[in-house]
C-alpha cells in the first residue's frame, strides 16, 4: 500500500468493508499518484472538479 494519510485511510476503509466504493479527489497531478490509484482500482478526479464528474462515477 502506498504511503500517505489518504492511502492509510483507504486501507482502513477496505479492511472494514472490502466492497466499499471509494473515489479519490486530489489536486496532486503527479503521475505517481495517478498510478497508485489506478493500481488500487480507485477512480481519481483532479481538482478543480465539477460535481457532474462525481455523479457520473457514482452512477457507473
Amino acid at each position: 500500500m502506498p504511503n500517505g494519510s489518504g492511502f492509510y485511510a483507504i486501507k482502513k476503509i477496505q479492511e472494514i468493508n472490502p466492497k466499499a466504493r471509494i473515489i479519490a479527489v486530489t489536486a496532486d497531478e503527479s503521475f505517481t499518484t495517478e498510478e497508485k490509484f489506478e493500481k488500487l482500482n480507485i477512480p481519481l478526479i483532479q481538482k478543480p472538479f465539477k460535481m457532474d464528474q462525481i455523479i457520473s462515477i457514482i452512477k457507473n
